[in-house]
């Protein structure tokens, strides 16, 4: 390995203390999105003709969560990108 290749890696192990705690609510907030569509999928008919106005609420409140994780998705890309040069 040369040693142009082993400062890239080692730039790229050194990660900061706000990206670690951004993947962490990335990772959290997939599995709610996940949770709640598998939740959604299964039980989706009994929500519908329990609550009818619970639909669009929790569907807006999905689509903002959705929108939350691409832009932290994008953040976190640059963030890494930026160390790795």
């Amino acid at each position: 390995m040369t040693r142009r290749n082993r400062a890239k890696r080692d730039v790229a192990h050194d990660v900061s203390n706000e990206e670690l705690r951004l993947r962490g609510e990335l990772d959290r907030l997939r599995r709610e999105v996940s949770r709640l569509k598998r939740d959604e999928s299964n039980g989706g008919m009994e929500a519908a003709d329990g609550a009818p106005g619970d639909g669009a609420g929790e569907m807006a409140s999905l689509s903002k969560q959705v929108t939350e994780l691409t832009e932290t998705r994008q953040r976190l890309s640059r963030l890494y990108f930026n160390q790795v040069e």
